[in-house]
């Protein structure tokens, strides 16, 4: 009985080690997934898209876009 526990030990050891693996490689693969969203569009592509320019903004923009903010109807 002995020996038949210890069979059972291992097994149980095997599976883990499989059931860790198998969700190590899908933990891999959903995040190679989602880095291939991520990239950049190819040149055609980018031609058709709207693009945002922005800058910073100097100290007194900046207070006054945040004074706009508290007080909206004030103009």
């Amino acid at each position: 009985m002995d020996d038949r526990g210890e069979v059972i030990s291992a097994q149980a050891a095997i599976m883990g080690d499989v059931g860790a693996n198998l969700v190590a490689v899908l933990v891999i693969l959903l995040v190679a997934l989602g880095l291939t969203r991520g990239l950049a569009p190819a040149a055609e592509e980018a031609e058709h898209l709207p693009a945002f320019v922005s800058a910073p903004l100097s100290g007194k923009a900046q207070s006054d876009i945040l004074y706009q903010r508290l007080r909206p109807g004030a103009d």
